[in-house]
């Protein structure tokens, strides 16, 4: 992999992390939730929200051996006594996450077609230096924020889906879904390793290889060369 696009994919990986926790930490303030604020998670600053782990290592792994950028930060902590209604509360600041990754999948495609309206590289082949990294960091955003989005929304705790659904469930059975929240991460890591995951990834890589190809056409070189 060359340099130019370790840079691009881990540029655009730490804004997405930061985007996608601050979206978490703002949703929480604005529900009257002080905690990540007080922390110093309500910041576009990186550094409290990076995860040794989640945030270098494992993404890093990944790009080393040319597989997609997933990775992660360090959780956002908020108190959802503090929120007038603590289960709606908690699908709302669950949910601000993939949207903020969604939002970022439309402002960096919008930046993409707004460099080609103007007339900037509208030949794929004839762009200069510059050109090209600036698309190529906006179509890799497009990509690695669907990417995130629907990994984050996969159901089991502490992913954002699964609080999504913890404060969706009738509290009794929402009682008993929490229970599973300490064994969370290694029943992802088993599901990807057993394969039972690959049928939704499957879903999620047709969709976005779907969706790349009818918007962004004849300029995905610049992302899969």
């Amino acid at each position: 992999m060359d340099p130019q696009t370790v840079i691009i994919l881990v540029s655009v990986l730490l804004v997405a992390m930061v985007i996608h926790e601050l979206a978490h930490a703002w949703a929480a303030y604005k529900l009257g939730d002080n905690t990540a604020k007080d922390l110093g998670r309500l910041t576009i600053n990186p550094i409290p929200h990076i995860d040794p782990f989640m945030s270098i290592l494992v993404p890093g792994m990944l790009i080393w051996n040319g597989l997609p950028a997933i990775g992660g930060a360090k959780p956002v902590p908020y108190n959802p006594r503090n929120f007038q209604d603590p289960k709606k509360g908690t699908v709302i600041v669950a949910a601000a996450g993939p949207i903020s990754n969604f939002i970022l999948t439309f402002v960096f495609g919008l930046l993409f077609f707004v460099s080609l309206k103007l007339g900037i590289g509208t030949d794929p082949k004839t762009v200069s230096s510059s050109v090209e990294f600036f698309q190529r960091f906006c179509l890799t955003s497009v990509f690695i924020n669907l990417l995130l989005a629907f990994f984050n929304l996969i159901p089991i705790l502490p992913l954002d889906g699964g609080r999504i659904l913890f404060g969706l469930l009738p509290d009794n059975l929402s009682r008993q879904y929490a229970k599973i929240e300490k064994f969370g991460l290694l029943i992802v890591v088993a599901l990807f390793m057993s394969g039972m995951i690959n049928p939704y990834l499957n879903f999620v890589f047709l969709w976005i290889l779907q969706f790349l190809p009818d918007a962004f056409g004849p300029y995905l070189h610049l992302i899969f060369g």
